[in-house]
């Protein structure tokens, strides 16, 4: 958390205590190493956001006023070829970028990534794979690289065929259906979208290049399918609560400028992206009086646009009511009430 702001934290303990009254229980304050690990029940309504540092940071810097930075990775493109990509199924792939990273070296990852991993549970494997995987707790985006020397021809999205079956990562035998969305090549299944990668076109100590995948998937086609194959991960869960597709593209650029620095060499390629269903920007307008009556206190209009604005909220004062600007990962501010809300725990 520390690593989003300039200024120092309150602690560990203190952070715990304002987030239990005002955002959030945490179950657990945990001394790792030189490192202290709260775990956050965040429920289902802040999924969408909050099932990641990056989330959490947001909210720590709303309760304590501690300003945030989130910092714009853009990864050095080496290369402007892209991977082919078909999107059978657009109403349950809303988004899928791929690129190739070429000139890689898989081998271990860096100190201290291996003990972040650890510090949440996570067991490292390689530097590609380690990288991944800490984007996705980080920022809440899931990924998934492939080796490009295994993959034959196109990526295609597309439902699976019947009889079709896929071993995954994990060793397990899956028997796909037409109910199942896949992400496959000429040759047939790569991954079951959103849940789980395949043996296939698996990253390992050989491999030179891959395709980064970065995509947004239907929350409900997701919750179903991890039912059907009986496979739930922390990709699943992501996305079966739904995250924004504009964090795809926001993903694959902060994975590939982390497997940069992980792997010096590595060739970045240009981002391929196929966007059929584009997230809304969302606006609503809001009656700073609202707030006041449904909370109960007097509040001027100057602390609610500051309240917002620190949540990452824009508003803009438009005769007596206030224009906001929804940022795309807060799916759940839809009602003024939800607003009404987030302006509580600050006041």
């Amino acid at each position: 958390l520390q690593s989003y702001f300039k200024d120092p934290l309150p602690t560990p303990e203190k952070i715990a205590e304002l987030f239990t009254f005002r955002f959030a229980e945490v179950e657990s304050v945990d001394a790792v190493g030189n490192d202290t690990v709260l775990d956050v029940k965040v429920l289902p309504d802040r999924a969408h956001y909050a099932l990641c540092h990056r989330g959490i940071a947001t909210e720590v810097s709303a309760i304590t006023g501690v300003a945030i930075t989130i910092p714009a990775y853009i990864p050095k493109i080496a290369s402007e070829a892209l991977p082919a990509i078909h999107i059978d199924n657009e109403a349950l792939c809303r988004r899928y970028t791929a690129r190739f990273i070429d000139a890689i070296s898989v081998g271990e990852s860096p100190d201290w990534l291996k003990e972040r991993l650890v510090a949440i549970g996570q067991r490292p494997i390689n530097n590609i794979v380690d990288a991944a995987n800490f984007v996705m707790f980080d920022m809440g985006q899931p990924l998934h690289a492939f080796d490009a020397d295994k993959v034959q021809g196109a990526i295609v999205v597309r439902m699976a065929h019947t009889g079709e079956q896929m071993t995954t990562l994990d060793g397990k035998e899956v028997a796909l259906t037409p109910d199942i969305l896949i992400i496959a090549d000429d040759a047939g299944a790569l991954a079951i979208a959103g849940i789980k990668g395949g043996t296939r076109a698996q990253v390992d100590n050989l491999t030179a290049r891959i395709i980064l995948e970065s995509a947004n998937f239907d929350p409900t086609y997701v919750r179903r399918a991890s039912g059907l194959v009986g496979i739930r991960t922390d990709a699943s869960k992501r996305y079966e609560n739904e995250i924004t597709a504009e964090w795809a593209s926001v993903g694959s650029d902060l994975c590939a400028a982390l497997i940069g620095e992980v792997c010096p060499g590595a060739a970045i390629g240009a981002l391929g992206d196929s966007y059929p269903v584009k997230a809304d920007m969302r606006t609503l307008a809001f009656d700073p009086a609202f707030a006041s009556k449904m909370l109960g206190v007097a509040i001027n209009t100057e602390t609610i646009i500051n309240i917002l604005a620190s949540l990452g909220v824009k508003a803009t004062l438009e005769g007596e009511m206030l224009s906001l600007t929804i940022p795309p990962e807060r799916l759940d501010l839809v009602l003024s009430e939800d607003i009404a809300e987030e302006i509580f725990p600050s006041i």
